[in-house]
């Protein structure tokens, strides 16, 4: 029941800005957006947090030029709790007890993060399979300022496999780590299945807060017109940021 129940919550916060007709992200009573982030992938993501979570713990929506495609709940750590994609009827919570859960303090005070966890994926609250991910996260040393936000920048490689499919997702590339915000954001990234390749560039554009214009739009603001005629431009492409400092766009 609990999983039904789960997945019945994340189907409304999912249809909230469909029912609000709104071009602001409408959120769950009792919840407190706090960041959202504008990527050059042409998607823009909303965080928030909500009263009778525990504390430290956050929900974050990716949107697309069609509306949410993925939301998920993340711990004080970035614990990958619990995660829904829209029209699916899939969704994913962490198996406890684990191996080996991922750790940002650790990434941070290490700074490496080895990670062996499993995740169980349900279909209207059955579960399906199960999901191993083994990797880890490391710190280059390298530090960014993007949109007047300072970001710690990472490598990861992990590796996810379902106890239903043969062939593992492979995924390497580099993020970025907002020690203010407890966040991973996404950067360059490659991933692997069955020997074909996809490459992207999500990384953050724009950082607005609550009171900033642009605050819970539902709409993404750059790189969707590269999307729409097939071009193979830059992603950069009229980027105009809302701060002082936009050091690695």
């Amino acid at each position: 029941m609990k999983n039904v129940t789960l997945i019945a919550a994340l189907m409304s916060v999912v249809a909230a800005p469909v029912l609000a007709g709104s071009d602001r992200y409408v959120l769950p009573p009792g919840c407190k957006a706090f960041l959202t982030v504008q990527q050059k992938d042409c998607r823009v993501e909303h965080h928030w947090i909500c009263s009778d979570d525990p504390e430290g713990s956050q929900w974050i929506m990716s949107m697309g030029q069609d509306g949410p495609e993925f939301l998920q709940q993340v711990d004080r750590e970035f614990v990958w709790l619990k995660s829904y994609v829209p029209d699916s009827r899939e969704s994913r919570t962490i198996k406890r007890p684990a191996r080996d859960l991922n750790s940002l303090s650790r990434l941070l005070e290490a700074g490496a993060d080895n990670y062996d966890f499993e995740v169980q994926v349900s279909v209207d609250g059955a579960e399906t399979a199960v999901e191993r991910v083994c990797g880890y996260d490391r710190l280059t040393g390298e530090k960014i300022t993007i949109d007047g936000e300072p970001l710690l920048v990472i490598a990861y490689d992990y590796s996810e496999q379902s106890s239903v499919e043969d062939q593992p997702v492979k995924s390497s590339g580099k993020q970025y780590v907002s020690e203010r915000y407890r966040s991973f954001f996404l950067g360059q990234g490659r991933d692997e299945v069955g020997g074909e390749v996809t490459e992207y560039d999500a990384a953050p554009v724009r950082f607005i807060e609550p009171g900033e214009a642009g605050f819970l739009s539902v709409k993404p603001q750059y790189g969707c017109s590269q999307i729409m005629s097939g071009l193979n431009l830059p992603r950069t492409e009229n980027m105009i940021p809302n701060k002082e400092t936009n050091d690695d766009i």
